[in-house]
């Protein structure tokens, strides 16, 4: 997760399995007005595709994502391939050994 505060909320769904990969970027907006977010770690550089509209986004290493969402809104944007932003790297990394350590395998 990357922001949940009050009426807002930004996080990631990464989906990782052999060679399919895909990054969901959930942008939520609850308020009664259009609210402005910055993303600006934990975002893989390269292209990102609106959900809704199919409109291309590039985004750069280290480099803020920055976009308004309308009220009572909600933004995805999706990114095919592998994650290389190094900090989402080691959180996946953890995850999944809290996953393995989970299972009793």
């Amino acid at each position: 997760n990357l922001d949940l505060k009050g009426d807002r909320a930004a996080f990631l769904r990464v989906y990782e399995r052999g060679e399919t990969a895909e990054t969901a970027l959930v942008l939520l907006n609850k308020g009664d007005s259009p609210a402005r977010f910055a993303v600006d770690r934990r975002l893989s550089a390269g292209e990102w595709r609106d959900a809704s509209s199919g409109e291309r986004v590039s985004i750069g290493a280290g480099v803020p994502f920055a976009l308004e969402v309308p009220a009572h809104g909600v933004r995805v944007f999706l990114r095919e391939g592998r994650n290389d932003d190094p900090a989402l790297v080691a959180e996946l990394g953890r995850a999944m050994k809290g996953l393995a350590a989970g299972s009793g395998s």
